[in-house]
């Protein structure tokens, strides 16, 4: 009993500490806190919480290599912190088989309804758009809605109204 009382008091005190001359760094608050809503400034749709984002427009489901199908009028929802000289991304692809029908698109960019940009993609593959976002246009920690629309779109066997596949879109400093 004395040896366990003897561990016991040993272990007590190798725990206790004098506590340092020096105060504790001060803490950050997070960059980015996640909205009450859920939603974020950047949408991967590979993330599980994707449908959050969408507003209209875009395919329900996740297709193989991690894009969704945007339609004739996509638009997307985000909540956009506090950034200097944030720019609109998006990552999305114009595939062989749609682009032989459809040829060179035409996107045009709304935020909040208001015109942003129209850029016109040439070459069928993989694409990047960015952009910066002039002063004004984003509403900051509140709701955000982005409509991208192309000129054109193929229509698939099944009738559906292909745009173009994406896989990330959102707002980046």
């Amino acid at each position: 009993m004395h040896r366990l009382l003897g561990v016991v008091t040993a272990l007590v005190a190798a725990g206790c500490n004098a506590l340092p001359d020096y105060p504790p760094p001060p803490q950050r608050e997070a960059l980015i806190r996640p909205a009450a809503n859920g939603l974020s400034y950047f949408l991967n749709v590979a993330n599980p919480n994707a449908d959050a984002y969408i507003v209209q427009g875009i395919g329900a489901k996740t297709e193989g290599g991690g894009f969704r199908w945007a339609f004739a009028h996509p638009v997307l929802r985000f909540t956009v912190p506090p950034m200097d000289h944030p720019k609109f991304v998006m990552d999305f692809a114009l595939p062989e088989p749609t682009f032989r029908v459809t040829g060179p698109l035409t996107l045009t960019f709304s935020i909040n309804g208001r015109f942003f940009d129209q850029r016109r993609f040439a070459e069928m593959g993989q694409q990047h758009y960015e952009r910066e976002v002039p002063a004004g246009f984003l509403r900051i920690g509140a709701l955000n809605l982005v409509s991208i629309d192309p000129d054109k779109v193929f229509t698939a066997e099944d009738g559906a109204k292909l745009g173009f596949p994406f896989s990330r879109a959102g707002f980046v400093e």
